[in-house]
């Protein structure tokens, strides 16, 4: 296993950690107050756990898909059901888009990293 791996799959768990706690707690005010800026937090969480997954995980390109919208769809039922907290389709299809364009940009950025 190389360090590159080992470092994304560490980071893959911490980030997942933080995500989750920060998608199921109540929120009051966080973020710049800019319209649907939650929107553009679920396009980069997601975009960065698929890079994490890809290079921790598995480079599978369906596999990250799938875990990508298991994972998305869990935490937006999970918001449906408390009661300070709201389940949204445009929030899974901001996450799901994050992490195709993660995909599309994958090839580059391995690339990248790798020659660091």
């Amino acid at each position: 296993m190389t360090k590159f791996r080992l470092t994304s799959q560490v980071l893959l768990a911490i980030f997942t950690t933080i995500a989750t706690y920060y998608f199921l707690v109540p929120i009051d005010n966080i973020g710049p107050g800019i319209p649907h800026f939650d929107k553009f937090a679920h396009f980069i969480v997601f975009f960065s756990l698929s890079f994490f997954f890809m290079n921790g995980v598995s480079e599978n390109v369906k596999t990250t898909l799938i875990v990508a919208l298991v994972y998305g769809a869990t935490i937006e039922l999970l918001q449906g059901s408390l009661p300070y907290r709201s389940a949204s389709l445009p929030d899974l299809i901001a996450d799901m888009v994050g992490a195709i364009a993660y995909l599309l940009l994958h090839p580059k950025l391995l690339a990248f990293f790798k020659a660091k």
